[in-house]
């Protein structure tokens, strides 16, 4: 709970609002391939995903990534 003049106040008497709220198509896309890609290639030290569950997340970071990339291109193209 967020303070306001020393005292404890919601979210709603504040007006704020949680991160994805105020999030659009194109970040969401960009934020699952971002997980995905993270998972693929990990930090040093951490294990790859090996066999099938390899398989399974380089498809879906294929298909969020090239979603991503249409929807990002439909958006600039609009502006």
């Amino acid at each position: 709970m967020p303070m306001a003049g020393g005292v404890f106040a919601s979210r709603q008497a504040h007006r704020l609002t949680y991160q994805w709220q105020s999030e659009t198509e194109v970040d969401r896309l960009q934020d699952r391939a971002r997980k995905l890609e993270k998972r693929l290639w990990p930090d040093r030290g951490k294990p790859v995903p090996r066999g099938r569950n390899r398989e399974r997340l380089l498809e879906a970071w294929e298909d969020a990534d090239g979603a991503f990339e249409n929807l990002f291109a439909a958006t600039v193209l609009r502006r």
